[in-house]
């Protein structure tokens, strides 16, 4: 199937970059009813989410793996770099209680949907009309504030409409996991061959095609905003929980540094964009199984150890980034990508709803989703500081060691029982199906 894009693209490159993912889009929709028999407004939600993660995901793909090798080729420094990502975590924080008043205000989430798509893609042509930093920091400020509440009100719409299954979630999900791989390795040999200016061609297109497909979504009632504010004080006085946060802060800026500067480190080391493209599409593919799997290892060795393990093998990911002798080290690499994210975020999610009294989850998660965007707001500015003055191969050293701080603190914060017992609410028949 991944086939049908890469042949359309490298062979027409003057079709328009987007049609290879319209193309499969179709094939893949067509598919999925032919095996799926819509008989309520809410399978076709489901069905029509699916799309949309697909198209949001693969958007993405292109963008988060590439953007930072074109601002590179615009000459901007590491430190320039990492404000800018900075800028983009900073606003993500702030923007999701706006996007979460409009719409518990106004109703429908599908206008937002579709406004926050159309002013993503327009903000992203206006990036790549200048070659100005101070120009594009404002910009990417709009960027950012308009990218925010895609995903989170895709992810809540997800899970209102399936009910009483939420363990299915990721069958969903993976949907966007596909599209991120097509484009991140499609792109890659597109871009080596055409230039990285085309990476917003493609970006804007499937945007808009996500902004189209939204038309299908129901009227439907959500919200970003998260409940129980008031009561936040019954977590807040739990140390477990602080040591937590603070282990998941110290590893993202971790997972900052890999996010920003791998791919200029690969092409620092010869590489180029097919290859970055290869190894984040080799990533992406390697947490699959996990994501879609998860949660039977859960029921089996608990989620705190499975997060102890996600750290370790992040500070080894991180410390054989920062020895590799070659560009091409990068791809066996990234398969640890499995457990590095695949493992940590269904590990992490688990443990805090586990930490977490019954009515305070959903605003404990809301926490959680926050110390990622005190990572980047931290992290950028110091690892493009540490990327100018020692190198690409310090900067993941230094990750690695970072990585094994962050393992520290949670062995600190371990719950009572976290070496004896696993976590009884899973079951294994519940994930059968």
């Amino acid at each position: 199937m991944s086939s049908i894009p890469q042949k359309i693209v490298v062979k027409k490159v003057h079709i328009p970059v987007f049609y290879a993912e319209s193309t499969y889009l179709g094939i893949m929709y067509a598919q999925a009813s032919k095996n799926i028999s819509v008989k309520s407004p809410i399978e076709k939600t489901l069905l029509t989410t699916r799309v949309l993660y697909f198209l949001y995901f693969a958007a993405f793909g292109i963008f988060i793996t590439y953007i930072d090798i074109y601002f590179r080729s615009l000459g901007f420094s590491g430190v320039q770099i990492g404000w800018i990502n900075s800028i983009l975590a900073l606003v993500a924080i702030f923007a999701g209680p706006i996007w979460g008043f409009l719409s518990d205000r106004h109703g429908s989430i599908r206008p937002y949907l579709a406004i926050a798509a159309l002013g993503t893609a327009a903000l992203a042509f206006g990036i790549s009309q200048t070659n100005s930093f101070v120009i594009i920091l404002v910009v990417i400020t709009f960027f950012g504030f308009f990218r925010q509440p895609l995903l989170p009100l895709l992810d809540s719409l997800t899970i209102k409409s399936l009910k009483q299954r939420p363990e299915l979630y990721g069958r969903q999900r993976v949907w966007g996991s596909v599209g991120f791989i097509l484009t991140a390795w499609g792109f890659g040999l597109l871009l080596s061959r055409v230039g990285l200016i085309w990476l917003f061609a493609g970006f804007i297109g499937a945007m808009m095609l996500m902004a189209i497909g939204i038309y299908w979504l129901p009227a439907t009632r959500t919200s970003l905003q998260q409940p129980v504010w008031s009561s936040l004080g019954g977590i807040l006085k739990n140390w477990t929980w602080w040591l937590f946060i603070l282990s998941i802060t110290v590893l993202g800026i971790g997972n900052v540094a890999m996010q920003h500067f791998l791919g200029i480190y690969i092409q620092e080391l010869g590489g180029n964009e097919a290859l970055i493209g290869t190894v984040a599409a080799l990533a992406t593919l390697a947490e699959l199984p996990i994501l879609f799997w998860g949660a039977p290892l859960i029921a089996r060795f608990g989620p705190w150890r499975l997060l102890l393990f996600a750290y370790i093998i992040s500070a080894l990911r991180w410390f054989a980034y920062g020895i590799m002798p070659s560009a091409e080290w990068a791809i066996p690499i990234a398969l640890l990508n499995s457990v590095t994210f695949g493992v940590y975020w269904v590990a992490g999610v688990a443990y805090v709803n586990q930490l977490a009294p019954k009515e305070l989850k959903a605003t404990a998660q809301g926490l959680f989703y926050a110390s990622f965007g005190i990572s980047g707001v931290l992290g950028s500015p110091i690892n493009g500081y540490i990327f100018d003055t020692l190198g690409a191969s310090w900067l993941f050293l230094i990750s690695s060691v970072l990585g094994l701080g962050a393992a520290g603190l949670l062995w600190l914060g371990r719950p009572a029982t976290a070496l004896t017992t696993v976590n009884k609410e899973v079951s294994y028949a519940n994930y059968k199906k």
